[in-house]
């Protein structure tokens, strides 16, 4: 329903948002892709633990997960004062 409602408001359906609204809203809609993704993570783990599913192990680099992490850390730093690179 979030994820929803968040795409609705940034594609204008309820009118024109303004670019101070956008970016935490951008910020809102990523961080329900990624609890949709952690939702799917546990559900498979149960799948796995039950024998239902058979785990695909890939690599993963960890830059790639920090970088995508990153912009909702600055949020909240920057409201301290603090800077994160």
């Amino acid at each position: 329903t979030i994820k929803g409602y968040v795409s609705m408001i940034l594609s204008g359906r309820y009118g024109d948002i303004t670019a101070e609204i956008k970016q935490p809203l951008e910020n809102v809609a990523i961080s329900t892709e990624r609890l949709v993704a952690i939702s799917n993570d546990m559900l498979n783990v149960t799948r796995i633990e039950s024998k239902d599913l058979k785990p695909n192990i890939a690599d993963t680099s960890s830059s790639d997960i920090i970088k995508e992490l990153l912009p909702s850390f600055n949020m909240e730093s920057n409201k301290k004062g603090l800077k994160l690179c």
